[in-house]
């Protein structure tokens, strides 16, 4: 029987050592990849706003350029109105 015993790899020292450092390891590792799948979603998500910005910029110039006819229009009118 004591040649049975002996013949265990593992103790519980060793496993009592070993446990808390996989344990920590595999933690390490699954919070790794929960960082790096929120990351590729927040590039993903930056990339779309940065889109939407460049339409809202453009837009925004197209009606920065529509009030500028609509003025040049308008004192058109005056300038015929007046006379």
């Amino acid at each position: 029987m004591a040649n049975q015993q002996n013949h265990n790899p593992v103790s519980a020292k060793a496993i009592s050592f070993w446990l808390p450092i996989i344990a920590t390891l595999v933690s390490l590792a699954v919070s790794w990849g929960v960082w790096t799948t929120k990351l590729a979603a927040l590039e993903v998500s930056n990339a779309k706003q940065d889109v939407q910005i460049e339409i809202i910029g453009t837009t925004f110039t197209e009606v920065k350029v529509q009030l500028a006819e609509i003025k040049r229009d308008l004192v058109y009118i005056r300038e015929r109105v007046d006379d």
